[in-house]
């Protein structure tokens, strides 16, 4: 569970210092260090996610594990800025350009918040898969 901690954590911490950056645009170098602290924290989800879907798939399936998800994190990253542009155009950001600040904002934090559900019920079940492969281990060193 320590693993999904470190997403779920990371997340916690990058999260409000990225809604600072956006709202508040007053100071430059208070908006730059609120983003400096949003990618040193929140860019810590990649490894522990990878670490934990490594080590609950069996070995021959791991490139089909890791293909799949990169396939999806592009996918995401295709659809989400067609998503942005459509819902500029609804609220009307090109005559009123705070409102991409706003945009911006309500996109990352359902981001994060969403997958910080995500990486809670991801580490519980891998608690689960290590749990058991440890009792399976306990047993072939009990024969």
């Amino acid at each position: 569970m320590m693993k999904s901690w470190i997403c779920i954590i990371g997340n916690l911490i990058a999260m409000p210092a990225f809604n600072l950056a956006v709202l508040c645009t007053g100071n430059f170098w208070f908006s730059i260090s609120m983003i400096a602290t949003k990618y040193l924290f929140g860019s810590s989800w990649k490894s522990p996610a990878i670490t934990m879907m490594q080590n609950s798939t069996d070995s021959k399936k791991t490139g089909l594990i890791l293909s799949t998800y990169n396939f999806y994190n592009m996918i995401c990253h295709t659809i989400a800025p067609l998503a942005f542009t459509f819902l500029a155009g609804k609220f009307g950001a090109v005559a009123n350009p705070r409102m991409y600040g706003y945009l911006i904002l309500g996109f990352t934090t359902v981001g994060y918040g969403v997958s910080n559900i995500f990486y809670w019920r991801g580490g519980r079940e891998y608690q689960k898969i290590m749990r058991q492969r440890d009792e399976e281990e306990k047993l072939k060193l009990a024969m």
